[in-house]
């Protein structure tokens, strides 16, 4: 589609020779999503009387730990590509990150420091889900002009073919980043209805997280491009499966203690 947003040909300034510059459509509405996402976050807490210390104090714990997760993820899944020189495995710099370990680690260390410091884990992800929504959407579309996150060819009308070298297919695809864009829309309207509902806070981040873990898993499948395969499914589904789980654990043992 359009990978490259914004093209800037070599120029000089003040005598000091600059070399093309290209912007990246993925990396440009990631950004504007993160950034609309902070405001809403910081703008719910507030009025939700949230303890911002208490992100401010694990702040880089969360950062390092969602970091750290996502890199392991990957090297896990490909792994063949840092057998030559496993000291690459390091180089944090070189984009390789696997989505879905990074959210385990980051839920799992958020579980860790709401036990801890007696804080309600489900009032957390009750703000937090919809901010990382938002940036989802916005990551979806960034995808799609990019073409990264691809899906696996269709002959349904639908189908469309991308002018991306590291898309693999010269035949039509599933727009998958167009499912999940689509589906991310609906949960969001869904989380807006729950706010709205008589649903007790604290459980509507749960069922927001589980119900983001299903979209996952269903639209996984059409995904096209590199990914290890366990008993017919990808990896990434079962980290889906293993969120989607941890998470209806969560709202059951919420429930029960409500009770």
């Amino acid at each position: 589609m359009f990978p490259i947003l914004f093209h800037f040909n070599s120029f000089s300034l003040f005598g000091i020779e600059f070399d093309p510059i290209e912007i990246f459509s993925h990396g440009v509405f990631s950004a504007i999503g993160f950034m609309i996402a902070i405001a809403w976050f910081l703008r719910m807490s507030q009025k939700n009387h949230m303890h911002l210390e208490f992100i401010a104090d694990h702040f880089f714990s969360f950062v390092f730990s969602s970091i750290i997760g996502a890199r392991l993820g990957y090297v896990f899944v490909f792994f063949a590509r840092y057998q030559e020189d496993p000291l690459s495995m390091l180089y944090l710099w070189d984009g390789g990150y696997l989505f879905w370990t990074g959210i385990i680690c980051f839920i799992l260390t958020l579980f860790y420091h709401c036990q801890k410091q007696k804080e309600k884990i489900g009032q957390w992800l009750d703000v937090i889900m919809p901010s990382a929504i938002i940036v989802f959407i916005f990551d979806a579309f960034g995808s799609f002009l990019g073409g990264s996150n691809y899906g696996k060819p269709t002959e349904l009308a639908w189908g469309i073919m991308f002018e991306n070298p590291e898309v693999p297919y010269t035949i039509a695809i599933h727009p998958v980043q167009l499912y999940v864009l689509f589906s991310l829309l609906l949960l969001l309207g869904v989380i807006y209805i729950l706010h709205k509902s008589r649903m007790r806070e604290s459980l509507i981040g749960l069922v927001s997280l589980n119900l983001y873990a299903l979209i996952s898993l269903l639209t996984e499948y059409y995904r096209g491009d590199e990914m290890i395969i366990y008993f017919d499914f990808r990896f990434t589904q079962v980290l889906q499966l293993v969120v989607f789980v941890f998470s209806l654990m969560l709202i059951f043992l919420s429930n029960s203690k409500n009770r």
